[in-house]
């Protein structure tokens, strides 16, 4: 169980928008990642390609603590995705 310093230092991290660098700061060299159905990435390296790959496709993402909520690691992410490329099809 990590310490309330290191959770707080984590937290710090990802809310200054360093995602990939808390990646490579906090996770273990075996740590898996999942989403939805998708089969889960394992390794740390394999987790930080993929989130900068991600992050590159965003215009931008911001992220903070959530409150009110009885895991203290839990952060909210606002996802903001880049304007389509092109005409629009309205």
């Amino acid at each position: 169980m990590p310490t309330q310093e290191r959770l707080a230092d984590f937290i710090a991290t990802v809310v200054r928008g360093e995602h990939v660098e808390a990646i490579e700061r906090f996770y273990a060299p075996h740590a898996t990642m999942q989403e939805n159905n998708a089969p889960p990435r394992v390794g740390r390296d394999v987790l930080v390609a993929h989130e900068a790959a991600a992050l590159a496709r965003l215009s931008r993402m911001e992220t903070e603590p959530a409150s009110g909520l009885s895991r203290p690691a839990t952060m909210r992410k606002v996802v903001v995705l880049p304007a389509p490329l092109g005409p629009s099809r309205a």
